[in-house]
């Protein structure tokens, strides 16, 4: 299954599948990264494509895949706001 393909099934704005990984026959992992290289804060609404840092990656839950328990990993970059100056961790849709 190509990478295209399961971006497209899992259907998130600006989010894309780089990898997957098959834990057990229960169980898929997407790799995921975010598409876009800005994030907008969310106290004052303004784009920033300043980034501070990386977070440690992280996985959630998403909606079974093909009878699956399917869990999204990412790792989330942390933006510097030049408008308000608050720092944010961009969030998945």
């Amino acid at each position: 299954m190509t990478l295209a393909l399961l971006t497209e099934l899992l259907d998130l704005p600006h989010v894309r599948v780089v990898g997957y990984e098959l834990r057990d026959e229960d169980t898929i992992v997407l790799d995921i990264e975010f598409e876009l290289p800005v994030a907008t804060c969310p106290v004052c609404q303004q784009v920033s494509g300043s980034i501070h840092s990386y977070v440690p990656p992280r996985m959630v839950r998403d909606l079974d895949v093909w009878n699956r328990q399917c869990y999204l990993r990412f790792q989330p970059r942390q933006f510097e706001c030049h408008g308000c100056g608050n720092t944010f961790v961009e969030r998945l849709a």
